[in-house]
């Protein structure tokens, strides 16, 4: 079987890979850097991002960028994508 990727000719628009965190930043600071993913305010300071990616791996990455804590809601493979960086991250700083 081949794998579908969004975006691409024969694809769903839809990511194979999604996940929810939570950001400890309020929606408005991240609201014009979310592309296609969703937010839903937890308050005044924490927001929940509900995004894709083609990897777990690009997900991990892509929530990371924001520069803020953060905690991974779900699924499982996005905790453990988070967790692999984390363990290359720190290889990579010696």
């Amino acid at each position: 079987m081949t794998a579908l990727f969004k975006g691409s000719r024969t694809g769903e628009d839809a990511w194979p890979c999604r996940g929810r965190v939570v950001l400890d930043a309020p929606p408005s600071a991240v609201a014009p850097y979310v592309g296609d993913a969703t937010l839903e305010a937890l308050g005044p300071d924490r927001t929940v991002l509900t995004a894709g990616s083609w990897s777990w791996a690009g997900l991990a990455a892509s929530v990371a960028r924001f520069d803020v804590d953060f905690e991974v809601l779900d699924p499982p493979e996005l905790r453990d994508a988070v967790a692999g960086l984390a363990r290359r991250f720190t290889a990579a700083a010696g």
